[in-house]
């Protein structure tokens, strides 16, 4: 019978694969978000070598995903979405190398989730009820000295998202929490 300490490994493997599927899935989403702008490159590049090369371009750009109304463009150069990739892995790296220093990085995570969790709600959940509810909110704004005007809807908006963050840290513990 041999009494002593277990090995423990100086090098972690699983964090590494857990980094590796990180960087993975913000290379992945890079490149899916960016595919629309690809075949549309793409169809230009073609155009331009035909004769039809400026209708055809045209054409391509002003319809939607299923040949509708054009969608909202944003523009997104490869230079900012290689920043974006870059800035997703050093990201990674430093909660990595948090976590192996023995940071409690658990509130931080929690005050980031917070706030996206509060823009969430605010954008996808409470603008469009308060816009339904009380349409007037949306014309009227508030001006805010170097941020820029705010819409009395965007406004209580936020306050509801923000409320609904602040009841979810106040009870999340509870067991019926997760459906906040």
């Amino acid at each position: 019978m041999q009494l002593g300490l277990r090995y423990v490994p100086s090098f972690d493997a699983s964090g590494v694969v857990i980094w590796a599927l990180g960087v993975a899935a913000a290379a992945w989403a890079t490149w899916t978000s960016a595919g629309r702008e690809r075949s549309i490159l793409e169809a230009e590049e073609a155009a331009s070598r035909s004769d039809q090369g400026a209708v055809a371009g045209q054409r391509r750009r002003t319809d939607g995903p299923m040949g509708g109304a054009a969608e909202e463009e944003v523009h997104v150069t490869w230079m900012q979405a290689g920043l974006m990739l870059v800035m997703v892995c050093v990201m990674l790296l430093i909660l990595y190398g948090l976590v192996r220093l023995n940071v409690p990085i658990v509130y931080a995570l929690i005050f980031i989730f917070c706030m996206a969790g509060s823009g969430a709600v605010a954008q996808f959940y409470a603008s469009p009820l308060v816009h339904r509810a009380m349409p007037s909110l949306a014309s009227e704004g508030l001006r805010v000295p170097w941020i820029g005007e705010f819409t009395w809807n965007a406004i209580a908006s936020t306050c509801i998202g923000l409320s609904v963050v602040v009841i979810w840290v106040s009870l999340r513990h509870r067991v019926w929490a997760f459906a906040l």
